[in-house]
Protein backbone atom coordinates (compact mmCIF):
# COMPACT_ATOMS: atom_id res chain seq x y z
CA UNK A 1 0.00 0.00 0.00
CA UNK A 2 1.23 3.47 -0.86
CA UNK A 3 -0.08 5.02 2.38
CA UNK A 4 -0.33 2.58 5.29
CA UNK A 5 -1.40 5.35 7.76
CA UNK A 6 -2.96 8.77 7.11
CA UNK A 7 -4.14 11.65 9.26
CA UNK A 8 -7.93 11.51 9.48
CA UNK A 9 -8.15 15.22 10.35
CA UNK A 10 -7.51 16.23 6.72
CA UNK A 11 -9.88 13.55 5.38
CA UNK A 12 -7.01 11.36 4.22
CA UNK A 13 -5.58 13.99 1.88
CA UNK A 14 -1.90 14.01 1.07
CA UNK A 15 0.21 17.07 1.86
CA UNK A 16 -0.36 18.28 -1.71
CA UNK A 17 -4.17 17.91 -1.39
CA UNK A 18 -4.91 14.64 -3.16
CA UNK A 19 -7.57 12.45 -1.52
CA UNK A 20 -5.91 9.19 -0.47
CA UNK A 21 -6.93 5.86 1.00
CA UNK A 22 -4.99 3.96 3.62
CA UNK A 23 -5.24 0.89 5.80
CA UNK A 24 -5.25 3.00 8.97
CA UNK A 25 -6.13 6.56 9.94
CA UNK A 26 -5.24 8.50 13.07
CA UNK A 27 -7.88 10.90 14.39
CA UNK A 28 -7.10 14.27 15.98
CA UNK A 29 -7.39 12.73 19.45
CA UNK A 30 -4.90 9.99 18.51
CA UNK A 31 -7.37 7.12 18.04
CA UNK A 32 -6.48 4.53 15.44
CA UNK A 33 -9.19 3.77 12.85
CA UNK A 34 -9.04 0.59 10.75
CA UNK A 35 -10.28 1.48 7.26
CA UNK A 36 -11.82 -1.02 4.77
CA UNK A 37 -8.42 -1.45 3.11
CA UNK A 38 -7.07 -2.80 6.42
CA UNK A 39 -9.62 -5.62 6.44
CA UNK A 40 -8.92 -6.48 2.79
CA UNK A 41 -5.19 -6.69 3.46
CA UNK A 42 -5.78 -8.68 6.66
CA UNK A 43 -7.82 -11.32 4.81
CA UNK A 44 -5.22 -11.72 2.08
CA UNK A 45 -2.33 -11.83 4.56
CA UNK A 46 -4.05 -14.45 6.70
CA UNK A 47 -5.23 -16.84 4.01
CA UNK A 48 -2.94 -16.35 0.99
CA UNK A 49 0.52 -17.62 1.91
CA UNK A 50 3.89 -16.78 0.35
CA UNK A 51 4.49 -18.66 -2.95
CA UNK A 52 0.73 -19.21 -3.48
CA UNK A 53 -0.33 -19.53 -7.11
CA UNK A 54 -3.29 -17.48 -8.35
CA UNK A 55 -6.01 -19.58 -10.00
CA UNK A 56 -8.47 -18.60 -12.73
CA UNK A 57 -11.93 -17.53 -11.55
CA UNK A 58 -14.96 -17.60 -13.85
CA UNK A 59 -18.64 -16.74 -13.54
CA UNK A 60 -20.81 -14.06 -11.98
CA UNK A 61 -18.41 -13.36 -9.10
CA UNK A 62 -15.19 -13.34 -11.17
CA UNK A 63 -14.86 -9.55 -10.88
CA UNK A 64 -15.09 -9.71 -7.09
CA UNK A 65 -13.24 -12.94 -6.26
CA UNK A 66 -9.69 -14.23 -6.29
CA UNK A 67 -8.58 -17.81 -5.70
CA UNK A 68 -5.15 -19.13 -4.77
CA UNK A 69 -3.52 -22.52 -4.24
CA UNK A 70 -1.16 -22.24 -1.30
CA UNK A 71 2.17 -24.09 -1.36
CA UNK A 72 0.82 -26.74 1.04
CA UNK A 73 -2.07 -27.48 -1.35
CA UNK A 74 -4.94 -25.75 0.47
CA UNK A 75 -7.24 -23.40 -1.42
CA UNK A 76 -7.76 -19.76 -0.44
CA UNK A 77 -10.71 -17.84 -1.92
CA UNK A 78 -11.21 -14.15 -1.14
CA UNK A 79 -14.56 -12.68 -2.22
CA UNK A 80 -15.95 -9.16 -1.89
CA UNK A 81 -19.70 -8.59 -1.93
CA UNK A 82 -20.16 -5.20 -3.67
CA UNK A 83 -23.90 -5.16 -2.89
CA UNK A 84 -25.72 -3.65 0.08
CA UNK A 85 -27.51 -6.90 0.86
CA UNK A 86 -26.13 -10.41 1.46
CA UNK A 87 -25.67 -12.51 -1.68
CA UNK A 88 -25.15 -16.23 -2.07
CA UNK A 89 -21.73 -17.32 -3.29
CA UNK A 90 -21.13 -20.82 -4.65
CA UNK A 91 -18.03 -22.21 -6.20
CA UNK A 92 -17.02 -25.46 -7.86
CA UNK A 93 -13.50 -26.69 -7.63
CA UNK A 94 -11.50 -29.69 -8.71
CA UNK A 95 -12.83 -30.99 -12.01
CA UNK A 96 -13.22 -29.26 -15.35
CA UNK A 97 -15.93 -29.95 -17.96
CA UNK A 98 -13.90 -32.80 -19.51
CA UNK A 99 -13.39 -34.51 -16.15
CA UNK A 100 -9.69 -33.73 -15.84
CA UNK A 101 -8.07 -32.19 -12.82
CA UNK A 102 -7.98 -28.41 -12.57
CA UNK A 103 -4.93 -26.94 -14.27
CA UNK A 104 -4.32 -29.82 -16.70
Amino acid sequence: YWNPILNAANNGSSYWGWQQNSMLSVTEDGALVRNPEYWVFKHFAKFVHPLAVQLDVEGDWSGSALAFRNKGGDLAVVVMNPHDEPREFKFKHGMDAEGGKEGE
